[in-house]
Order: C-alpha cells, then sequence, then structure tokens
C-alpha cells in the first residue's frame, strides 16, 4: 500500500496545487510522450522539491519535454521567471533543466538575465546559461562573473571554473 499525502490545506508549506498550468494534450498520435502529462508530473514533484531532487525524474520529466520541442520547456522558463515563484521553485526548475539546456535556449536565458531585477532568477538564468559551451555564451559569463549582484557573479564564476577558465580556477 502507498503512503497517502495530506490534503493541502493539511499541509502547511505545500506548494500551490497547480504551479504550471498543463496545455491541453497534444492530438497527435505519433507524439512519443504526452506533454501535458509530464508537465503534471513535473508538478507533482515540485510541490516537495527538496524530496524530489533526491531522485532524477524531474530532470527526465524536462529532458523528454525537451526532446518535444523547446515550446513545452517554456511553462519550465515561465515558472522560473515569474515574480510569483519562490527561490525553491526556481532552483528546482535549474535542477530539472539542467541536463535539457540547448543552445537554442541561449537567447531566452540572456534575456531573462538582463531583463529581470530579481537576483534569484538572474542567478538560476545564469546556471542553466553555464551548462552551455558556445563561445558567445563564455563571453557572457565572463561579463557576469563581475555582476554585482553576488549569485549571479558567483553562478558565472562556478560555471566557468567548471569549464576550465583558467582565470577562474586561480
Amino acid at each position: 500500500c502507498l503512503p497517502t499525502t495530506p490534503p493541502e490545506d493539511e499541509t502547511p508549506d505545500a506548494a500551490p496545487a497547480a504551479l504550471i498550468k498543463s496545455p491541453p494534450p497534444a492530438q497527435s498520435a505519433a507524439a512519443p510522450a504526452n506533454p501535458a502529462q509530464l508537465l503534471e508530473e513535473w508538478n507533482s514533484l515540485a510541490k516537495t522539491p527538496l524530496r524530489s531532487q533526491m531522485d532524477t525524474r524531474h530532470i527526465a520529466i524536462a529532458s523528454e519535454l525537451s526532446a518535444l520541442g523547446d515550446e513545452h520547456l517554456e511553462p519550465l522558463f515561465k515558472l522560473m521567471e515569474s515574480a510569483e515563484s519562490t527561490p525553491e521553485q526556481k532552483v528546482f526548475v535549474v535542477s530539472s533543466m539542467s541536463k535539457a539546456i540547448q543552445p537554442s535556449h541561449a537567447e531566452r536565458l540572456k534575456t531573462m538575465i538582463r531583463a529581470s531585477e530579481d537576483g534569484t532568477t538572474r542567478a538560476c538564468a545564469t546556471m542553466l546559461l553555464g551548462q552551455l559551451t558556445d563561445e558567445k555564451s563564455r563571453a557572457i559569463l565572463k561579463e557576469l562573473a563581475n555582476d554585482p549582484e553576488g549569485r549571479v557573479s558567483m553562478a558565472a564564476s562556478i560555471s566557468l571554473a567548471e569549464h576550465g577558465d583558467a582565470e577562474m580556477r586561480a
């Protein structure tokens, strides 16, 4: 018998019932996975992000969504940049998307870094940008290593060091 979870109203620190609005199910029978079902499953994991990070299903879901097309990751990007999202939710998005980030996401991340006034959003977008290894992303990370927001500069510096930047490793 699986353990049951208490109703939301009995859990004081429960996340909102639906963090991401699921799009209607795809009509194509050829799709390998249903994006709406994947987002629903991701939402259930996001309600307990610290516990969910102990396994890798949230990462697999983001990878499956990415494989279906960039537009299927958009709900996660929107959650990360939302002023209503908690820092924990934003970090859970980063954890989820860490293996799903593609060069096609670079412009979306750069815009988020430059447009947001929220340090958490900017730092999270910087962490994801740091997953890319192209020269343009590296150049932006080098600029961000001197950002006045400590979380942003730390995320950029760590990413550069992880990818072998000699200046950051010194």
